[in-house]
């Protein structure tokens, strides 16, 4: 097995045993630290690993195969404790034991999102419950409006969602179960065609990814960027410093400057199938604050987005009256003073 750092992409190829003139190639992508491949338990017996190239800088732990069992139990450990140390910083699952949410954690799988991406969409059935762990989203509802003897659909931004808050609970709470199997058998002997399973539970929000520089996570700390501020103040001081350490200080230094580059593009969710999710913690799970918005809520929110807009169109307007007076210049607008960056004192 191979473990390698976050974000690099491997080409390896594989040799025929029976024909060595004979390769397969494979791309592989790692997505996060601790990924691995050529695991000892899938490996093609038809193929042996014959070459590995990365295709950017990155660190590979090569482990021996006598050595992969202890290893990976090791790791599968250490993911255990920090999905465990996570769950217990959330509301929902302040009342579980640290035991009980130690083998829970195995059903928890973390997922990195590019901001823009819809993660959830109108009518789309629920079938996994999420929780924000970095980051956050934009949520919005659907708003039908009947005019002209038709009903209208609009799509209304509600708020935003942030670390530690949830959706995807509506498949938890509105879930009643299927008939026991032995009772279904029962009844399909009086009707003529068998009984389907239950229809499943449509999502009501819309949740999009969005970029947001400033919010941290609930899990991450800062001590990371006080080390690295403190190791470069210390070291700037100090001119005894060896030119190799220096040189591995910024080597430092810019890692971490490229995983919060990383952050800033992308947000990180805590994903659970709702199956394992509804045996959990279905008594206990609460609507989230957007999913009980009535339409009479959303309504007033449509009116104050109209509001809003209407108030920056007359601003606009009256601001571009203004700047022609003072500059003599009935080509001028805002926009396009903001772009010549110039003062904005003269604004409403």
């Amino acid at each position: 097995m191979n473990n390698a750092g976050t974000n690099r992409a491997y080409e390896y190829y594989r040799r025929n045993s029976n024909n060595a003139n004979s390769f397969k190639r494979e791309n592989v992508r790692i997505k996060q630290i601790g990924d691995y491949f050529n695991t000892f338990s899938t490996i093609d017996n038809n193929y042996l690993l014959d070459l590995v190239t990365t295709t950017t800088p990155s660190y590979l732990l090569e482990i021996e195969k006598g050595n992969y069992e202890k290893f990976k139990k090791m790791i599968e450990e250490k993911e255990k404790q920090e999905k465990t140390a996570f769950l217990k910083t959330l509301s929902i699952f302040k009342t579980f034991s640290y035991d009980s949410l130690f083998n829970f954690s195995e059903c928890v799988e973390y997922r990195t999102i590019p901001c823009g991406q819809t993660i959830l969409n109108f009518n789309q059935p629920l079938d996994e419950f999420y929780i924000i762990k970095r980051g956050k989203c934009n949520v919005y509802r659907r708003l039908f409006l009947e005019r002209d003897g038709q009903v209208k659909t609009a799509k209304i931004y509600v708020g935003q969602f942030g670390p530690g808050d949830y959706f995807g609970e509506r498949g938890i709470i509105e879930y009643h179960g299927f008939l026991h199997i032995k009772n279904i058998e029962i009844i399909d002997q009086f009707f003529s065609n068998p009984i389907a399973d239950k229809d499943p539970i449509l999502s009501e929000l819309c949740v999009v990814a969005v970029k947001d520089k400033c919010e941290p996570s609930i899990y991450d700390t800062e001590l990371d960027q006080q080390e690295i501020n403190y190791t470069n103040k210390s070291n700037a001081n100090d001119s005894t410093t060896p030119d190799f350490l220096k040189q591995t200080i910024s080597i430092e230094e810019k890692k971490f400057q490229q995983k919060k580059i990383r952050e800033e593009k992308t947000i990180e969710l805590a994903v659970i199938a709702l199956n394992k999710a509804r045996l959990k913690f279905q008594n206990t799970i609460e609507y989230s604050k957007f999913e009980k918005l009535s339409q009479d809520e959303l309504y007033c929110k449509y009116l104050e987005s109209s509001e809003e807009k209407n108030w920056n169109k007359l601003k606009e307007h009256l601001n571009n009256g203004r700047l022609k007076e003072i500059l003599n210049d009935p080509t001028i607008t805002v926009s396009k003073l903001d772009e010549m960056k110039g003062k904005e004192r003269w604004k409403i």
